[in-house]
């Protein structure tokens, strides 16, 4: 192989055959509609849950508490002279109108789980979110259009079908960590389907924290192959956060707009370091295409309201690439999403909003 980095569009080298994402995480289209969406009643407030959270094996058929013997393991950064927080782990609670949290990066994580909540509809799903975040889920739904929700679905199921290709067929002993997990219910999906891939969870304290008791709140037992850590990425690098540890897959869904260019370059070179060689670093991009901004404009704008700015939404490819290889990989691969949609049988149409980013430490050389 060449030492020099290689950029690889979908129809230059596509994956292998795409694996379908199989149950407990619906993929297909969400048959509910703004107007046939059930009572917020539904919705789980645990803010106030302190119990232990079971270790007992998944079941989503019955909604019968389950054991509780040990808590699931979390493990916090070691506390050093305190850094300036990053952008989405900053409190500015003022801007907090529905109590989902002081900092834009639990907003965001709100926000998004009741997105799924609404839209995925599993019992997972409906148990990470809250009563605010259904709030302004459904008023997102009742401004947009299915071309544009159906972002969220496919996103969420993009990543799990871009995951299990670089997990390849055999994930027994291999490690994935998701970063900036917020409420999403991706990591314990992949747990419970596969027991031999030991799963790690990162994000910042106060999600992992609110994410353990809803799980617990809505009797959703945890897989012995997941844990959690506790760090601020945007302060932290990865290799500190792992003790040194190198993974076969790295995956950080909504993570990387946040940031600015030279930021998510820092960020993904971190991350390579932490990849064993021939390991796999999945993210996205937001694709600032005036089509897809037209299409989902008042969506973005009652999200920001409650969110925050997304610097990192790169202008075209090129750009995309270039923040990749620029990181050290040794091959980038950038999908577009409805060119995902249709490779995993996701739902469609979808706006043409965000890259997927597909990046390869380059292999051990024997």
């Amino acid at each position: 192989m060449s030492d020099q980095p290689q950029s690889v569009k979908p129809e230059e080298q596509p994956l292998s055959e795409p694996v379908q994402p199989e149950q407990p995480v619906p993929m297909s289209a969400p048959e509910s509609t703004p107007e046939s969406t059930p009572p917020l009643e539904e919705a789980t407030d645990v803010s106030t849950s302190t119990a232990p959270v079971s270790t007992a094996p998944v079941s989503t058929a019955s909604e019968s508490a389950a054991p509780t013997p040990a808590a699931p393991a979390v493990t916090a950064a070691t506390e050093q002279e305190a850094p300036m927080p990053s952008a989405t782990a900053q409190d500015t609670h003022g801007q907090d109108l529905l109590g989902m949290g002081r900092t834009a990066g639990q907003r965001t994580a709100e926000v998004f789980a009741g997105l799924r909540a609404e839209l995925l509809r599993s019992s997972e799903a409906i148990a990470l979110t809250r009563i605010g975040g259904r709030i302004t889920a459904r008023l997102i739904i009742s401004m947009g259009s299915k071309k544009a929700l159906n972002f969220v679905p496919v996103r969420h199921g993009t990543f799990a079908g871009l995951i299990k290709q670089a997990l390849g067929g055999d994930v027994d002993g291999k490690v994935l960590v998701e970063i900036a997990c917020g409420f999403s219910p991706r990591g314990i999906n992949l747990a419970q389907e596969m027991p031999g891939l030991t799963v790690i969870e990162i994000d910042l304290p106060d999600v992992v924290e609110e994410k353990l008791k809803r799980l617990e709140k809505g009797s959703i037992t945890i897989p012995p192959n997941i844990s959690w850590k506790s760090a601020d990425l945007g302060v932290e690098p990865l290799s500190a956060i792992l003790e040194h540890q190198q993974v076969d897959v790295v995956s950080a869904e909504g993570l990387m707009p946040y940031f600015e260019f030279a930021d998510i370059t820092r960020i993904a070179r971190q991350i390579h370091d932490s990849l064993k060689p021939s390991g796999v670093f999945i993210a996205d991009l937001g694709y600032n295409s005036t089509e897809g901004v037209k299409e989902a404009s008042g969506l973005v704008r009652i999200f920001r309201r409650y969110t925050s700015s997304t610097p990192g939404t790169v202008p075209d490819e090129e750009t995309a690439y270039a923040l990749f290889n620029d990181a050290g990989y040794d091959k980038v691969e950038l999908f577009r999403m409805p060119a995902t949609a249709e490779m995993f049988d996701l739902p469609r149409p979808v706006s043409d909003v965000t890259f997927f980013m597909v990046s390869h430490r380059k292999p051990e050389v024997i």
